[in-house]
This record gives C-alpha cells, structure tokens and sequence, in this order.
C-alpha cells in the first residue's frame, strides 16, 4: 500500500538486525546471569532465557543468535523470535515497540492496547470482517524520529486466536501455535498490510 511506503528503510533496517544464525549462546549478559524465563537488555545488547531453554541473543549489527534446548518445539521458537526479542532488536534500534494490535484505514492506523487476553487479536479478526486489513498483532513499532509524523512500522507477526474467536470472528483457522498454546494460528479475514 502506497501510504506506508514511508516505512520502508526502517523495514529493512529490522529485517538486517533479525537476520538469524544458530550457536551457542552464553548465559550471561555483561557480568548478569540470565536465567530461565528471564531477558535482559545491555546497551546495544539483549538476552533471552526462556523457561523450556531457548536462549536468544541480539548483539547490535550481528543480527540475533539462538540456541536450541535438548528437544525444540520450533513454534515455541517463532514465539519468542517474533515477540519479545523482535521488540527488544526495535527497542534497541531506536523504535519504539508497544503492546497492540491494529488495522489499517484509509491511509491511517488504528490500534488497540490492553494486557494479554484482552481481545486486542480477536478485535483485529473482527474488524476484518468489516474489511479492515490487519496491521499487526501483539507488537506495535512505531518509529518516532520525526516529531511532526509517526509512523507506524506494518507487523511481522501472524494473527493467533484461541479456538471460540476463531469461531466468533470466522477467520480461517490455521495450524496450532504451539504444543503447550492453546491458540491456533489464523488467516486475517481482509489480509494483512505488508
């Protein structure tokens, strides 16, 4: 869509800093340990430590290094490397991520905040049905170096329902998020904005 043409350097520049390679990552971040369920920012560097033994690492520049528990569940893997490390590469690359979800209207975007379980994916499933294309789920970025205009970065994420807003909205459910997510992944009722 022509009007968010605006975004696209700022596209590029996330798509360079979420480049992917796997290794070995260390459990410290500075001199800090960085336990299991724990993250942390350092400067120009983020560490992940999830409960199931992902670890993450963002190093600005170098892209993001994972390591791989015993026994990976690679959707567990897309979670994490689409959510909070994907926010904390923007976060550390001068954009400001936030909680939302939103659609995009003629030319602008609305979105929706609230706490997990709020409704904010099952609204933007909704307004698809009204013909409102998706701008993003969960993780909003916004790219507030001119003042005078924010712009609002268009999402990476896919759209996860829970099994009755799939049913409430119609979208077209697609494979489960992951083995121990209670949500499947879905396709936007009006598509997405890229």
């Amino acid at each position: 869509m022509a009007e968010f043409a605006s975004s696209r350097a700022a596209m590029r520049l996330l798509a360079k800093e979420t480049r992917v390679t796997y290794s070995p990552v260390p459990p410290v971040l500075g001199e800090v340990e960085v336990g299991p369920g724990q993250s942390r920012i350092m400067g120009a560097s983020y560490l992940l430590h999830s409960d199931s033994g992902y670890r993450y690492l963002y190093e600005l520049g170098e892209g993001i290094r994972i390591e791989r528990p015993a026994n990976p569940d690679p959707a567990e893997e897309a979670l994490w490397l689409n959510g909070s490390v994907y926010a904390a590469v923007a976060s550390i690359n001068g954009f400001l991520p936030i909680h939302a979800s939103a659609v995009a209207h003629g030319g602008e975007v609305f979105a929706f905040t609230g706490p997990s379980g709020a409704g904010k994916s099952t609204l933007i499933a909704a307004l698809g049905t009204l013909g409102l294309p998706m701008f993003c789920d969960d993780t909003l970025v916004l790219d507030l170096s001119d003042p005078a205009q924010i712009v609002c970065l268009p999402g990476h994420k896919r759209l996860k329902l829970s099994a009755e807003a799939i049913g409430l909205t119609g979208a077209a459910q697609q494979e489960k998020v992951g083995a121990m997510i209670d949500k499947f992944y879905a396709a936007p009722p009006a598509g997405d904005v890229r």
